[in-house]
């Protein structure tokens, strides 16, 4: 007779589904394979539930959450990331219960189920608390606001802002943050009916943008000024030393040479001496061989006498020149090894200099990331998206923008590439991201090719450019997604550029749309031609993408590009993989390309699933 095993109503359950499963993979061999990964961590977590190992359940419930998660079964993931929850709340693990929280709550996101999402970012809220994450814990408050704006309980935005948001942004003193808070309580105030509360917060955020601006700006001018004295200094000074020590060492070497030439010659007469005194010691003993011994021996004596005494002295000049050149080579030595160490010591406070002008470029770069808009803006627009930026240098002459317009029915997405990078590119980002936020928000302009009218000429007032003090500009694309009239309905898509094309993906098939042959800001004709406007009408789950040309023009060891051909021959397959690969994909195929070449320019590519 056959005993049953006693389990637990959860356990049978995923016993039942494991069975099934491997009964679906004998049917269908590939359906099997795909499914082994989970039936292995289906096992392992029926094995934790049934020793009440709380914290290995916790863990492989997280892993069987992100496994549905990747093949797209949300309903799946939520409901293990929910037991992850569960599980965690029994142990002290906060670390672990703030990741399986944050987790949930973005797959919740993703289903539009917002009410649970706000669930479970407060438990996130309340774990950066515990753990003294102050700057996470703001930034999960500012994310609960945006998450009760989108279930359209702007109120309850408002109370959590003012209540614990502000008096933590007053702590903690991040401007950027500060920004956030203020644009974020003059939204969720204004959508309120809150009108007045709306326009103090407005002002409170126009002011510190203005502040944030302004200080950039200066700071980036007087860097470069600094820069530019010191380098001149430090070079002159360069230049005269160096002179110095290239005529020392030629002094030294033409020493040197005199010093050889006269031991060489007093060597060579010393010899002359001896030859001529052999010679003339013969015609003497030839001459007088008739004289005795005792007069030859005499005069013998004298000759070699006076042989001795010459080549003695000769000899003491010579090393006491020698001793005199070796003297002064010992103090020129010790001259040159200070002038070394006073050089050393230079380059030391050069290094020091640098260091600090990187440190004031790497705030340049905090102030300007916190400008541009967060992912969670992005997110906010309620399309699947990725966004793949890489500066060159600390800041960056690329810079993207999105905004919700017609009362939240349809999204506004720009992606622009400055003139130059670095610092110069920096600055016209700033010009670009104002003028888009004047028009957009102040003039209330919706169609592209206006709006792309209006920031020309607001880049060539600000610039003097009608004076030819400069040729700066930029290239932007910018389109508007509409939402469909109806769930399954197609996309309305309006699509203006400024020589930044539009790549769309639908149906496997891609199409291009270039944009107007005209830059914003530069030279230009005396009757330029308008920016063209295009209109598509896309099913679901086409892609968009708007790429600047940093990626295309990167170069391989080669020196070859990487190309506008072979980034579009990818796209039709990127497009069928989930959009968050895609992001991963571009890079990895750019770095494999690049190998251990220098990144040439700023990337960017925002690529959006209607």
């Amino acid at each position: 007779m056959v005993r049953s095993l006693p389990c637990s109503p959860l356990v049978c359950r995923h016993l039942v589904v494991g069975l099934a499963l491997w009964v679906a993979s004998w049917v269908n061999p590939l359906a099997g394979q795909a499914q082994n990964h989970l039936g292995d961590l289906r096992a392992r977590y029926i094995t934790a539930l049934n020793e009440s190992n709380y914290e290995e359940s916790a863990r492989l419930a997280s892993q069987l959450g992100e496994a549905y998660r990747t093949q797209g079964n949300s309903e799946e993931a939520a409901k293990y990331y929910a037991h992850a929850v569960n599980y965690l709340r029994l142990t002290n693990k906060t670390r672990e219960k703030l990741e399986a929280n944050q987790a949930l709550g973005e797959v919740h996101l993703g289903r539009q189920e917002y009410g649970k999402a706000i669930v479970a970012f407060k438990e996130v809220q309340q774990a950066h608390k515990e753990l003294g994450n102050r700057e996470d814990y703001l930034r999960t408050i500012l994310f609960l606001a945006d998450l009760h704006g989108l279930a359209n309980m702007p109120q309850n935005a408002v109370n959590g802002l003012v209540r614990l948001g502000e008096p933590t942004a007053y702590q903690l003193g991040v401007d950027s943050l500060r920004l956030r808070l203020y644009r974020s309580l003059a939204k969720y105030n204004e959508q309120s009916k809150n009108s007045a509360q709306a326009l103090r917060y407005q002002k409170k955020a126009t002011e510190l943008a203005d502040s944030l601006r302004a200080n950039l700006v200066s700071h980036l001018a007087q860097e470069k000024k600094a820069q530019q004295r010191q380098l001149a200094t430090e070079q002159q000074k360069a230049e005269v030393l160096l002179a110095s020590k290239e005529k020392q060492i030629t002094d030294i070497t033409e020493q040197k040479v005199q010093v050889e030439q006269a031991k060489a010659a007093t060597e060579e007469r010393a010899q002359q001496l001896l030859t001529e005194n052999v010679e003339a010691k013969a015609q003497v003993e030839e001459k007088d061989k008739l004289l005795s011994v005792e007069r030859l021996r005499f005069y013998g004596a004298i000759g070699a006498f006076l042989l001795v005494s010459v080549l003695g002295f000769l000899l003491y000049r010579a090393l006491r020149a020698n001793k005199q050149y070796l003297y002064q080579v010992e103090e020129q030595k010790q001259e040159i090894l200070a002038q070394k160490e006073d050089i050393a010591e230079k380059n030391r406070q050069l290094e020091r200099h640098n260091q600090n002008m990187v440190d004031s470029l790497r705030y340049a770069g905090h102030i300007q990331r916190a400008i541009l808009p967060a992912e969670t803006a992005i997110l906010a627009l309620s399309y699947d998206f990725f966004l793949l930026h890489r500066p060159k240098d600390i800041v960056s002459g690329d810079f993207y923008w999105c905004a919700k317009i017609n009362d939240g029915k349809s999204a506004l997405l720009a992606v622009a590439d400055c003139t130059g990078h670095g610092v110069p590119g920096a600055f016209m980002s700033i010009i670009g991201h104002n003028l888009l936020y004047d028009i957009v928000y102040q003039r209330q302009l919706v169609k592209p090719g206006e709006i792309l009218e209006q920031i020309n000429q607001g880049v060539r007032t600000m610039l003097r450019q009608e004076n030819g003090f400069n040729d700066d500009g930029m290239d932007i694309g910018l389109c508007i997604v509409h939402a469909p009239q109806t769930p399954k309905g197609k996309s309305r898509v309006e699509f203006a550029g400024a020589k930044l094309s539009l790549h769309v993906v639908e149906n496997h098939r891609l199409t291009n749309i270039k944009g107007t042959n005209r830059s914003i800001g530069g030279r230009q004709r005396p009757h330029p031609r308008p920016y063209e406007e295009h209109t598509l009408h896309l099913a679901p789950g086409a892609m968009l993408y708007m790429v600047t040309d940093g990626y295309t023009d990167q170069r391989n060891a080669e020196k070859e590009k990487f190309g506008t051909p072979r980034l579009i021959e990818q796209l039709p397959l990127l497009a069928m993989r989930p959009v968050p690969k895609q992001k991963d994909m571009l890079a990895q195929t750019l770095e494999q390309f690049m190998g251990d070449e220098p990144q040439l320019d700023d990337i960017t590519i925002l690529g959006i699933k209607v």
